[in-house]
């Protein structure tokens, strides 16, 4: 179910508020169990560990976004070609485990929060973006019991691409993911225990189009 109320303005600014509601049946999710002192397949381990996918019984996710979409064209040059382009959404969301029964758990990978925002530059035949993104925490893998469930820990991340038309049908893009090389990190269920921590470099990519 999704309900959305939209606004433009006389500069090509669009104001906009969204809600919407998914009811989920059966979905599934990653389980993993750590079993110790255990026979498996003939063979005496002292810690097995086990990774498999299960369905839940049922999931609710539900939420609110704002977005806000505005061109300063109202500027003087060369100040009108700025703009931005911000959105906010705010997540609702449990499931229902029958390994699980009678705890309220987050919907396997679905953050509370999420939030963009684009500055933005567009004159002639030039144009660039500056993006951050920030994810709130998401139950990434659940365990047998809260100390083995794995959360994604929240993350922010800052992205730019420039882009230069260089005839009528050629262009060029350059792309930079992960300008300040954010890492990655995971957290067992008491959160403040690291589990894993990725450093992720920067991606440059550098594009030619060419429009038929």
């Amino acid at each position: 179910l999704d309900l959305s109320v939209e606004w433009y303005s006389q500069w090509a600014g669009i104001l906009s508020v969204a809600a919407f509601r998914k009811d989920v049946q059966d979905p599934i999710y990653t389980y993993s169990e750590t079993q110790r002192n255990v026979t498996y397949n003939g063979f005496g381990l002292e810690t097995l560990s086990l990774t498999s996918r299960r369905n839940a019984d049922n999931g609710r996710i539900s939420g609110i976004e704002f977005n806000v979409y505005q061109p300063f064209k109202f500027l003087p040059a060369p100040l009108d070609g700025l703009g931005i382009d911000v959105n906010y959404t705010k997540i609702s969301s449990d499931v229902k485990v029958p390994t699980r029964p009678g705890e309220d758990l987050l919907f396997f990978r679905q953050p509370k929060e999420i939030v963009n925002a684009t500055l933005f530059f567009e004159r002639g035949r030039f144009s660039t973006r500056l993006a951050w993104n920030r994810t709130d925490e998401q139950l990434y893998t659940l365990g047998s019991n809260v100390l083995n469930d794995v959360y994604l820990r929240p993350r922010e991340q800052f992205d730019l691409q420039m882009r230069q038309k260089l005839s009528e049908r050629f262009s060029a893009t350059l792309s930079v993911r992960n300008l300040t090389e954010e890492k990655e990190q995971y957290s067992f269920g008491v959160r403040n225990l690291l589990r894993i921590s990725r450093l992720l470099g920067r991606e440059f990519r550098l594009g030619v189009d060419y429009t038929f």
